[in-house]
């Protein structure tokens, strides 16, 4: 008789509690044996030997402060949201809360990532959920998000999850201490290991798919599946949004509209191609690796399809609806980027962080290189490129580095398309800084992009003439780079 998923699930779950027990019994059991061994040789036979003196010792001692309990200090991982700060994503949050019979958490925290989890931590109930959900989701798919974790809290998941978090940290200790002393017992227990952590990912794997059940069950089938494809391609180039295009803003001590930004970066034509060539290659879409905590997204979404469908929603906005977006933003920039009060980051929208930041940013950095750069202009630039002489001389310059390499060709570049941007700049171009797309400087029906133009000039993707008719084209051909 074949077994339900769920109590497929429970017997997995016992199997890891019964592996756990079994492995603290035998690390402390084999622990004080081994140190006892040496004392025991002393005290009947009246003799020692210093090899199994170090035999036993090492390895008892080596496998007691590994499983040595340790205590846990929880960190917030984001600031702390409350139904006072944010009582329509409360309404959320209690709606779901009453759809799976769960209580609420008693912690919510906002994430600077694409990601939610639950966790128990002592008696309280922590629910955490990533600011760049709530842009790229619908509300209808925020709460199959939301319910998928509290699926965790239903399942018994989080009580488990801490459990077994344990063992696992106990047992990588054990190991660890045992091979730091190259001891023999690091075979066996390697392979206890081993067999541990394959039979508990695989629990937690089967959990995901019991929990994305309960998604369905209070979101629908749909939603839940949405939702899952939504946060792949968020999670596949956030990274990307977050270094490139937020953190130099912030760096320079502004703050720009995060999840704005980040809905305007997924819309990009080169962001869009990217995802669609990547995500139809399968890269992330495989077999479960025997050591994943989630089942690849392909297999979720699969068992998805198999569930009952439901109704939709006539209108489904964006979660972003759910919240106060700039006191989110601005409480969670508080807690990324700590500075004091007269120091508090300067706000600047998308369409001003080209003018108000970058314009004065490349004139101050330009300062130092402008001796360098004064007796060349984008006419006479591709006829030095074709001089290796010069050209490695002023790419030392340029790059402060006295070594030449990759690093000294790519800072050259990037400082000659400072120049030619900031000579732009100060004759009456507009910067345009969007995020995901190049940086253009732009007169009426004039354009250039400067830093574009000149990587394809260096990489040999564009010719000295198109080069030159690009920068004729808006009036810097002949201006002074310095």
């Amino acid at each position: 008789m074949k077994m339900s998923p769920l109590l497929q699930l429970r017997v997995q779950a016992l199997c890891a509690i019964v592996l756990t027990i079994l492995f603290y019994i035998l690390a402390v059991g084999m622990g004080l044996a081994l140190i006892a061994l040496p004392i025991l040789e002393v005290l009947d036979a009246h003799r020692f030997h210093l090899q199994l003196a170090i035999f036993g010792f090492g390895g008892g001692v080596a496998l007691l402060s590994g499983v040595w309990p340790r205590r846990n200090v929880f960190e917030a991982p984001g600031p702390r949201i409350t139904a006072a700060t944010q009582p329509q994503f409360f309404k959320e949050l209690t709606r779901v809360a009453q759809a799976t019979q769960q209580r609420l958490p008693d912690e919510v925290y906002v994430l600077p990532e694409v990601n939610a989890w639950v966790a128990d931590i002592g008696r309280r109930r922590v629910l955490a959920v990533g600011l760049p959900l709530l842009h790229v989701l619908t509300v209808t798919q925020l709460r199959a998000v939301l319910a998928h974790e509290f699926g965790h809290y239903s399942g018994g998941d989080t009580r488990l999850g801490g459990f077994l978090y344990g063992a696992r940290r106990g047992i990588g200790q054990a190991v660890s201490e045992l091979s730091e002393r190259r001891h023999l017992l690091r075979h066996p227990f390697r392979w206890y290991g081993n067999a541990f952590l394959r039979l508990t990912f695989a629990l937690s794997r089967r959990q995901e798919f019991e929990a994305d059940r309960m998604a369905a069950e209070v979101a629908g089938r749909d939603a839940l599946i949405g939702g899952l494809e939504q946060v792949q391609r968020a999670a596949l180039v956030y990274p990307q949004y977050w270094h490139g295009e937020a953190v130099p803003v912030l760096q320079e001590g502004y703050r720009v509209p995060l999840g704005e930004g980040f809905e305007r970066f997924l819309r990009t034509p080169g962001v869009t191609t990217w995802l669609q060539t990547h995500l139809s290659q399968d890269v992330h879409l495989g077999r479960a690796d025997p050591y994943d905590t989630h089942p690849p997204m392909a297999e979720r979404v699969k068992a998805a399809r198999r569930l009952r469908p439901r109704t939709a929603p006539e209108q489904d906005p964006s979660a972003s609806t759910l919240v106060k977006p700039d006191a989110l933003e601005e409480a969670l920039l508080g807690f990324l980027v700590a500075r004091p009060r007269e120091q508090a980051l300067q706000f600047v929208s998308w369409e001003r962080v080209g003018q108000d930041m970058w314009g004065p940013l490349w004139r101050e950095q330009l300062k130092e290189m402008r001796p360098h750069l004064q007796a060349l202009t984008a006419r006479t630039l591709p006829a030095l490129l074709v001089k290796p002489d010069e050209w490695l001389a002023l790419r030392m310059k340029l790059s402060k580095r006295n070594v030449d390499d990759n690093r000294t060709l790519a800072g050259a570049v990037w400082m000659l398309g400072m120049a030619l941007a900031d000579a732009a700049f100060q004759r009456g171009l507009t910067i345009e800084a969007q995020p995901g797309e190049a940086i253009t400087l732009r007169r009426g029906e004039e354009q250039v992009e400067p830093f574009n133009l000149v990587q394809a000039l260096v990489q040999g993707k564009l010719t000295a003439e198109a080069f030159v008719q690009a920068t004729e084209a808006v009036g810097l051909a002949d201006v002074p780079l310095g």
